[in-house]
């Protein structure tokens, strides 16, 4: 009889795990019209999210391309002051011709014979224009080789007119040296506050480190081009000097700004 209980306890055990079982499959049979419905509602809410990575990448696109836009258009309104500052540095167009026939009393003969000379000069300044800028130093030099056909271009003249006009084209001279230094110190002041906020002290301390640094550093460039227009001259000395001129402005000019402004500074191409 004892057996035969254990027998039958082992049966209905059996009975019940596969009654357990059957339960199981039946439950596992409903689980994908659940996981359909969970994807159904899952579904808009994905394609929501890639909506929106997709919306945020095309707005961070257009912000890129506009700050590219702004960053060009700002470089090339930097490049057309350069160059109208340029032209003007180096004259000989027909607006100094009409000034010198006023300033010297140029008689028509001298005039014509002056814009001749002008216009020879002008197709040197293109030549000049057209050389290679793509180091710091190349585009210094530039400068130097405009200066040096100006004084070409003055000693000439001085020596087309009489004694007295010749006079008065050396005070002429002078005096148009000194307006355009004092206008590029003032430029580059300008452009310097605007970039960076400067208040009154800073600008008065940074006008004076333009006044007193920036000819040093053309006189740098100019003998680094006439060194280089001498064969066999070494320039290497010459490029250092140049260079550790440039950067003591720029350590002098960083001394004067805030560390908000010096971040600024440090972006700019001075």
């Amino acid at each position: 009889m004892r057996i035969a209980a254990i027998g039958i306890a082992i049966v209905l055990a059996c009975t019940c795990a596969h009654a357990g079982e059957g339960k199981g499959k039946k439950k596992d049979k409903q689980d994908p019209a659940t996981s359909q419905e969970s994807a159904s509602v899952a579904q808009p809410e994905k394609t929501k999210d890639k909506e929106a990575n997709k919306a945020e990448r095309a707005a961070a696109r257009d912000e890129r391309k506009a700050d590219k836009a702004a960053d060009k258009a700002e470089n090339e309104a930097a490049k057309a002051e350069r160059e109208a500052f340029e032209a003007k540095e180096a004259g000989g167009d027909e607006s100094e011709l009409a000034t010198l026939v006023q300033t010297l009393g140029l008689s028509d003969s001298q005039k014509q014979e002056i814009g001749k000379e002008f216009e020879k000069y002008r197709a040197r300044l293109l030549e000049i224009k057209g050389l290679p800028d793509s180091s710091p130093n190349e585009k210094l030099l530039k400068g130097p080789q405009r200066r040096a056909l100006r004084e070409d271009l003055a000693k000439w003249v001085s020596t087309h007119v009489s004694p007295g006009q010749a006079q008065k084209f050396e005070a002429y001279e002078k005096k148009r040296r000194r307006d355009l230094y004092d206008e590029h110190v003032n430029s580059r002041v300008t452009k310097l506050s605007q970039a960076v906020n400067l208040n009154d002290s800073q600008q008065a301390k940074i006008r004076t480190i333009y006044n007193v640094q920036l000819g040093g550093i053309r006189n740098a460039a100019d003998a680094l081009y006439a060194a280089t227009k001498k064969s066999g001259t070494a320039v290497a000395d010459l490029e250092k000097a140049l260079e550790e001129k440039r950067e003591g402005m720029k350590r002098a000019i960083e001394g004067v700004l805030r560390p908000e402004q010096l971040e600024k500074y440090k972006g700019m191409d001075d």
